[in-house]
């Protein structure tokens, strides 16, 4: 691969750089699946950074198959990533590696069993009007959902790394946080882990621990919410494998270290996607409405909004300030009677081109489509909610033989926690709703 140019500095971002990068996902946790993170091969920190990125984006998505291609804009990517949004060769340079260069991963799971399979790690990748829409094989994306073998990342600490060893040794070691230690890693295994495997360099320990295994510990301890340390397995006074021992910083352990990563904890992550993709909210925006505003205030707001927007009250461009402004002032009076006062002045900055009628019409029609589908999942909800026992068991042996025909990976997870819990209910309305 042609060696690649420095990122430009993200230290000195625009004011509408930083408006783009606002939008970011809202979840930043993302459960990535070990084999995804025990990937084999040289990728470069932008590509790691990228993968995992494009992963926590459409990972919701990954087990519907009615949808092939995911997409983000270049704003929410280069905020995850770390680079400048508008430094565009350096992201096609690194879309390219990530298509063209197969890839080897470990499944691991824990009875024991191991696989091992080969990929591109994504299928597909083009960039259009500042959007990046990309895919992932059919079975790629089967594996990288599985929940049985996925490790939780905070993709707030990911962006921050600066080297790409150090990337992958904290993908790797958060598998295995709760646990306080990992396996011990055939050398050959770590040094594959940690992308340089090809590398004569490092054949010798010494300079391999020195330049290598040494400063990617030390900046994951800088870093993330962990402390790692190598703890060496030598035989005949060689070093064989390399195991890592790990403390989580702070009281509360990893459950601390998941709320302090995600400042939505215990509210309705829901009602937050909803708020980025229906009302066009930027991230900090919606982690501030959150700090001020209860969940059931701004589920009021939003239906008060999305009521407007469907009246042609408000513009698909205003709903963001509109909202905000609204959930400021509106009292729960207003709201109730879907009356208000209110008037919203369109702040833009003095830089920022005005949209022409094709994209306004084609946002516009984006929002409404994400609305019905909306409306599509509450109304499926409803209708399981309403079935007696009987036909809620006829129509869950139904998905399930689906299921099971058209994602084993997903079913035989499900299916060990007895097809319960948030992910099988979240399955099971979506398939009411296709199958309306």
């Amino acid at each position: 691969m042609t060696a690649l140019a420095k990122p430009a500095s993200h230290s000195k971002q625009s004011h509408q750089d930083r408006n783009e990068c606002d939008k970011a996902p809202a979840n930043m946790i993302v459960r990535k699946h070990v084999g995804a993170i025990q990937i084999f091969n040289s990728l470069t920190l932008l590509q790691r950074k990228v993968f995992a990125a494009l992963l926590l984006n459409g990972y919701d998505e990954l087990p519907n198959f009615s949808i092939i291609s995911h997409q983000i804009p270049i704003g929410v990517l280069s905020y995850l990533a770390g680079f400048n949004s508008k430094n565009t060769p350096y992201l096609k340079e690194s879309l390219t590696g990530l298509v063209t260069s197969p890839v080897q991963w470990n499944i691991l799971r824990s009875d024991g069993r191991a696989a091992w399979a080969v990929s591109a790690t994504l299928a597909s990748a083009r960039i259009e009007d500042g959007v990046v829409y990309y895919s992932f094989s059919p079975e790629l994306r089967k594996r990288l959902y599985d929940p049985e073998v996925s490790g939780v990342l905070s993709a707030s600490v990911t962006r921050l790394m600066k080297s790409s060893p150090a990337l992958a040794l904290y993908e790797n070691c958060m598998v295995y946080a709760e646990e306080g230690v990992t396996p011990a890693f055939a050398l050959p295994d770590l040094k594959g882990l940690l992308g340089v495997a090809g590398n004569s360099t490092y054949d010798d320990f010494g300079k391999f621990k020195d330049k290598v295994l040494n400063p990617a510990c030390r900046e994951v301890n800088r870093v993330a919410p962990i402390q790692l340390e190598p703890i060496l397995n030598r035989s005949a006074r060689k070093v064989v494998s390399v195991a890592f021992a790990i403390k989580i910083l702070g009281d509360g352990g990893s459950d601390k270290m998941r709320e302090q990563a995600d400042p939505f904890h215990g509210r309705d992550t829901d009602l937050v996607t909803r708020l980025q993709e229906e009302m066009t909210l930027g991230y900090g925006s919606v982690v501030k409405l959150f700090e001020q505003h209860s969940d059931e205030r701004l589920r009021a707001v939003r239906d008060y909004v999305v009521a407007r927007f469907q009246e042609g009250k408000v513009q698909k461009h205003k709903l963001a300030p509109y909202f905000l402004r609204v959930a400021e002032n509106a009292t729960p009076e207003s709201l109730s009677q879907k009356q208000t006062t209110l008037t919203l002045e369109a702040r833009k900055p003095a830089s920022e081109k005005p949209k022409d009628e094709a994209t306004l019409a084609a946002e516009s029609a984006e929002a409404e489509r994400r609305l019905q589908l909306q409306a599509r999942l509450h109304t499926a909800e409803a209708r399981l909610d309403a079935l007696d026992s009987e036909q809620r068991a006829k129509l869950e042996e139904s998905f399930r033989q689906q299921l099971a025909a058209d994602n084993k990976l997903i079913y035989d997870s499900l299916r060990k926690h007895e097809f319960s819990g948030p992910l099988y209910r979240k399955l099971l309305i979506q398939h009411v709703a296709a199958n309306d």
